[in-house]
């Protein structure tokens, strides 16, 4: 009635991966009766079998399980073919053994499908009827469907995680931006000074000098009241752009005021920040502003600073009330200047 099951298992795996999602696609259970009608069927051996149920897809008849058996009972009367039972042993051996090496490579997670792929292919090593032969079979589809199903919401639920911590993170970032940083400059603002200065404590030990600049821009009331707000607004964001241009990575700049700055130089002794200082003043007045719209003339700014640097690693607070001491002489001398404040009980004077 049939022919000779002489396939290699390559071939016989192939077949067998045809077999089963035709047996899933029919809402059908993968027991062995069903496989062995679908295995015949795909093969393309029987044309007879697959003239019956060509006619029936033709003729649009759902192939139920109570079909199957009678096409089982039809072309197989001559009861259990062990040729077959043979075969499928050897296609599941295949599938199950790439599937071990599939699983095995990936590692993470799969330890449990993995024992049971192992365990169902020592029961295909040994001899066994078609019902040991149907229980291996339905464990392990209803074991791959459930490893399926699993992995689908494990994965759906990391992707969904992954989004949401996403949202919270740039939510959180968002928000900690306006709580630490000035909106118009992106620079820290007098709350982040207060959260950096709490780290600067942490981390005193660590600190061999620490110098400070106290920036304010000249006549910035004056420049305001002439051009407006909006021009204001480009103006002190030319002047964070022109301070963080001119200062190295470590250095940190504030927005300590309305046109007031503040910046940090950490392992930077006075004579160096002084010429930082100096530095920033010659840049400042060296690029005349013009009003990009109109095309119009604002002149040039100018900016007077304060120096100090610490004592015996003092605390950073009175560091920049000294710098501030400094920046008062700075303007009270004329502005456009720079004034250094070296040690708590010195005179300030104007650096050259």
């Amino acid at each position: 009635m049939f022919d000779e099951y002489n396939e290699s298992a390559e071939e016989a795996a192939t077949i067998a991966r045809l077999a089963l999602p035709w047996i899933s696609r029919n809402s059908l259970p993968a027991i062995p009766v069903n496989y062995a009608v679908a295995y015949e069927l795909l093969s393309g051996r029987n044309k007879q079998l697959k003239s019956e149920t060509d006619k029936l897809q033709k003729d649009n008849k759902k192939i139920t399980q109570s079909l199957l058996y009678a096409l089982f009972k039809k072309y197989f009367s001559g009861g259990v073919n062990h040729e077959l039972i043979k075969n499928i042993r050897i296609e599941l051996i295949q599938i199950f053994s790439e599937a071990i090496e599939v699983i095995t490579s990936s590692g993470v997670g799969m330890d449990e499908y993995r024992e049971k792929l192992e365990y169902a292919n020592t029961k295909l090593n040994d001899e066994m009827d078609l019902n040991v032969l149907r229980d291996v079979v339905s464990e392990m589809i209803a074991e791959t469907r459930r490893m399926q199903e699993s992995s689908k919401q494990l994965q759906l639920h990391l992707n969904a995680t992954c989004d949401e911590l996403d949202t919270l993170r740039s939510d959180f970032q968002k928000v900690q931006n306006e709580i630490f940083n000035d909106p118009l400059t992106g620079i820290l603002n007098r709350r982040g000074l207060s959260k950096l200065l709490e780290q600067m404590k942490l981390n005193e030990a660590e600190q061999d000098s620490v110098s400070v600049l106290m920036i304010d821009i000249d006549n910035f009331k004056q420049f305001n009241d002439s051009f407006g707000h909006i021009i204001g607004d480009e103006v002190i964001k030319f002047v964070t752009n022109t301070i963080t241009d001119n200062l190295k990575g470590r250095d940190i700049t504030v927005r300590f005021g309305g046109e007031e700055f503040l910046v940090i130089l950490p392992d930077t002794a006075l004579n160096m920040a002084e010429r930082v200082a100096l530095k920033l003043c010659h840049a400042m007045k060296a690029a005349p502003l013009t009003q990009t719209s109109t095309r119009r003339k604002l002149g040039h700014i100018t900016i007077s600073i304060g120096v100090t640097s610490n004592h015996h690693k003092e605390q950073m607070e009175n560091i920049i009330e000294r710098a501030d001491s400094a920046l008062y002489e700075a303007k009270k001398s004329g502005r456009d200047r720079v004034f250094s404040f070296p040690l708590a009980g010195d005179i300030s004077h104007e650096v050259a």
